[in-house]
Formats: structure tokens, C-alpha cells, sequence
């Protein structure tokens, strides 16, 4: 189970607050430019080779544009497979130290679903999976380097 500890207010991350100073100077540069910002890259330890990306997206219903993600990954010489990922969260109540009745409880968010889609090599919507299953998928990119066959350099 992975939990990350949260406190309420915008922009606060498990790392602490979120600064946005970078992306809010870009914005300063005009409408003219695109800047993206990419939420996760898998990459093989051994080689480096690029395995997978990601683009996630808290779970409200509605569908994030994804061309760009998609593009990368068509383009890149590692055809990585690329996806995007809702997820949604919950609370988790925990009691830290249960011999100070009150006061060692700690409310902690946790992964709930996992709502991934396919995008490249070939969209496939993966329906609503469980935080382990997820991970499974995440675990299979990995087989498909070269290492595991005993040829990544």
C-alpha cells in the first residue's frame, strides 16, 4: 500500500508545497508558446531506455487531451508505450500511536482507482483497475527491454 501524506490547501504535494514560479514565468512568455509538462517516465535501469509514459489526471470524468503525449511517443526511437491515467483517492485514517488515545492519528490519502487508456502503440481503454493491477501493467513494460533477454547493454 502507498500512502502519501497530504494537508488540505492548493498546490501542497507529498514533497511539501508545489512552486509554481517556473510555469507561471513561462505563461509570461505569451499564448504563442506550449508548454507541457510530462507526470511520468519509465525508464530501465540497465540501458536507460525509455519504457513508458504517462500523463495523469485526478479521475473527474471528464478526458484530458493527450496529442502531444501521443506524438512523443510515436516519435521517439524507444516506441515507448504511453497512457493516460485517471485515478481517484481516498482517506485513510491511521492511528500511529494507539497508547496516545487522540493525538496519534493521522489521516492519510491512498491510491482507490486507477482508470488507465492506451494511447500508442494503439488505444485501448483498460477499464477501472485496483492501484496493484496498475502496477502489474507498469512491472510488464519492463520485460519488453532488451535486458530481460539478456541483450541490453
Amino acid at each position: 500500500m502507498s500512502i502519501i501524506l497530504t494537508v488540505e490547501g492548493p498546490n501542497r504535494e507529498r514533497t511539501g508545497w508545489r512552486d509554481l514560479t517556473y510555469s507561471l514565468w513561462h505563461r509570461t512568455l505569451g499564448d504563442d508558446l506550449l508548454y507541457i509538462d510530462l507526470d511520468g517516465i519509465e525508464v530501465c535501469r540497465k540501458c536507460r531506455r525509455i519504457l513508458l509514459l504517462a500523463e495523469t489526471a485526478y479521475d473527474t470524468g471528464r478526458v484530458k487531451p493527450t496529442t502531444i503525449l501521443e506524438r512523443l511517443a510515436r516519435r521517439h526511437a524507444d516506441q515507448p508505450e504511453a497512457y493516460l491515467v485517471h485515478w481517484t483517492a481516498k482517506d485513510v485514517r491511521l492511528e500511529i500511536c494507539p497508547q496516545f488515545r487522540g493525538t496519534g492519528r493521522v489521516t492519510v490519502r491512498e491510491l482507490e482507482t486507477i482508470r488507465p487508456t492506451l494511447l500508442v502503440p494503439k488505444r485501448n481503454a483498460l477499464g477501472t483497475l485496483t492501484p496493484r493491477e496498475w502496477g502489474e501493467i507498469i512491472r510488464a513494460c519492463y520485460s519488453k527491454c532488451d535486458h530481460v533477454r539478456r541483450r541490453c547493454s
